[in-house]
């Protein structure tokens, strides 16, 4: 939100998801409601959130601890444009396909912004950023990598074996 507002883009900021009900969540809602060019919907599911990603200039994952985010692997099969903090959660994810900024840097997230809005999309590059999450995210390709250690994990009596295959 501020290096948003640092930068007075004339884009929008749309905030999904619930905002906790706590002193730092009042704070930051009372920040939302005061500038007008952000928009906060609360929690989004199904077909309207997909909607959001797809038209989207540009997701951004500001986390500074993650795990392995839904809404980053959604954002990218819907074909968005992500920024990411460099967290080793979200960089495992986006590998080639996504811009990154130093965590919990309010600078370089705002230099980034501004260099990711201003710079043209990339249709071919996107195509392929929802190939490679299909290919390696689906709920088949996670639960045959999930086989193949449970597998490992079973064989590893013999640790040449497990060094050798897993």
């Amino acid at each position: 939100m501020e290096a948003y507002q640092k930068l007075r883009l004339q884009e929008r900021l749309v905030l999904a998801g619930p905002i906790p009900e706590t002193e730092f969540g009042k704070e930051m809602i009372r920040k939302i409601d005061a500038d007008p060019r952000v928009i906060r919907t609360g929690l989004v599911q199904g077909q309207e959130l997909a909607e959001l990603f797809s038209n989207c200039r540009l997701f951004v994952l500001p986390s500074h601890t993650e795990g392995l985010s839904l809404a980053l692997l959604e954002a990218m099969s819907c074909g968005g444009r992500c920024l990411v903090s460099d967290i080793p959660a979200n960089t495992v994810i986006t590998g080639q396909y996504g811009a990154e900024f130093e965590a919990e840097n309010r600078d370089s997230l705002a230099a980034a912004l501004s260099k990711e809005l201003t710079t043209p999309k990339d249709e071919v590059l996107l195509k392929q950023e929802m190939e490679y999450v299909k290919e390696n995210f689906d709920y088949d390709a996670v639960i045959e990598w999930h086989e193949d250690v449970y597998k490992c994990a079973l064989n590893r009596k013999n640790e040449k074996r497990w060094e050798q295959n897993c």
